[in-house]
């Protein structure tokens, strides 16, 4: 074991062992709310984990704690990106009104707050 060409005697052997900080990090941040998560981190973190674990399987020699550090990372990318993914496309769809029968509640929904108090008097003239 010690001896092998990616053994703990080699940079093949101790550069993985410290990124998997970068994956302990990540699992850490499963806690964190999704609206703090990086999208371009995230991103990062995935097609690193993705490109490097096909690389690891391809060099010679294999080296396992590469492929497996790599793994994790491609998997801890993905599942952040899917909350923050979940997050701000379930989060807008609940923010949307529902179908109103009366005018005056129409100005009272957070979606038209801004813009229909400019065009109000037009907008009444053309729901009735």
């Amino acid at each position: 074991m010690a001896s092998h060409p990616a053994g703990p005697k080699t940079i093949h052997f101790w550069a993985p062992t410290f990124k998997w900080g970068i994956s302990i990090a990540n699992v850490a941040d499963f806690s964190k709310p999704p609206e703090k998560l990086s999208y371009p981190q995230q991103i990062a973190v995935t097609c690193t984990g993705i490109i490097w674990s096909r690389y690891s399987t391809v060099i010679t020699p294999k080296n396992w704690n590469l492929f497996s550090v790599n793994v994790v990372m491609a998997g801890t990318g993905l599942y952040q990106l899917a909350r923050k993914i979940q997050h701000d496309y379930s989060s807008e769809s609940e923010a949307e009104p529902a179908i109103v029968k009366n005018n005056d509640e129409i100005f009272q929904t957070p979606l038209f707050s801004g813009a229909i108090s400019v065009i109000s008097p037009f907008f009444f003239f053309a729901a009735n």
